[in-house]
């Protein structure tokens, strides 16, 4: 059964979805949220949380290495890790550090309420318990949640659109995109502001530095400005074309009648974007493709 008193919980997790997702499972404890290692080892040092639940791709540290740190700080520490696949080295590698389990996203309210009847049943043996059999503890608790997670991955398998949410939100971190621009101020602002989304963008200030790139790497969309003084951005996206780049490319304009560009069909672009441009506006730009592209995949494979 789950803990009769209310718990203090540490929810550290860069997806504000996934922070969402547990505070609201997570009604009737103390809930605390750092979206960073940072963050969230400061509030571990001030709140002792009797559960932390700990994201592995945070946007500054490793959370396994933060992990490590934990432990040493409060050995007696209940730390969740949240992880994209049970089968990654990371899991194994957190169970060698010394975490109580681990949550396969996306959270459910079975998943959560699991580790509160697992901290429940931790804490009774704890006080059993000499500090020489606290890691033997530990390892007979991880795999008591590695049982709990194979069996909800048995019994609740995700639907189709939650599938295509898993995946594009994986792809969103995957996929190596490029900004070309010649307003380097710009450029390096909007390659900030996406960057801390958790995306792979690289920035380009000149067509000709936009083609070396291209050649050179593999990106998987690229953000053309139009109006650059070496070669308007249409001319760009028909020189990729020509030389057989089929990656999806978004134009950026301060035009809105670029947008009826007949140019925009014969050159297959995914989207057109009106300055100033706006950071949530290009995540959207973004996500779309993705969807598309994972649309595009799925009818190319069933058929």
């Amino acid at each position: 059964m789950n803990s009769p008193s209310p718990q203090t919980i540490l929810i550290i997790e860069d997806e504000k979805l996934y922070c969402k997702l547990a505070v609201n499972i997570l009604q009737g404890n103390s809930r605390h949220v750092a979206m960073s290692a940072r963050e969230g080892l400061a509030l571990f040092e001030r709140l002792k949380p009797d559960i932390t639940f700990l994201d592995i791709g945070l946007p500054d540290a490793n959370g396994i290495e933060v992990l490590g740190v934990m432990k040493r700080l409060y050995p007696e520490a209940f730390i969740v890790i949240l992880t994209a696949s049970r089968l990654a080295d990371d899991v194994q590698r957190a169970k060698h550090f010394g975490a109580a389990g681990y949550i396969v996203k996306p959270f459910t309210s079975g998943k959560v309420r699991a580790y509160l009847d697992l901290h429940h049943d931790y804490m009774r043996q704890l006080q059993q318990l000499d500090v020489q059999a606290l890691e033997a503890m530990y390892r007979e608790c991880f795999d008591k949640a590695d049982s709990i997670q194979l069996a909800f991955d048995a019994k609740e398998p995700l639907g189709e659109a939650e599938q295509h949410n898993i995946q594009k939100h994986a792809l969103l971190k995957q996929w190596a995109l490029l900004y070309i621009d010649e307003d380097v101020d710009q450029a390096t602002r909007i390659q900030h502001r996406i960057a801390q989304a958790g995306c792979n963008i690289q920035i380009a200030t000149s067509p000709a530095d936009a083609l070396r790139a291209v050649a050179l790497s593999d990106y998987q969309m690229l953000f053309i400005r139009q109006e650059m003084k070496a070669m308007r951005g249409i001319a760009l996206a028909h020189e990729l074309r020509r030389c057989d780049y089929n990656m999806p490319i978004v134009m950026v304009s301060d035009d809105p009648s670029l947008a009826g560009d007949p140019a925009h069909r014969i050159l297959q672009l995914s989207g057109f974007l009106l300055q100033p441009l706006k950071y949530n506006t290009i995540l959207h730009c973004i996500s779309d493709v993705i969807a598309a592209h994972i649309q595009a995949e799925s009818e190319r494979y069933i058929s």
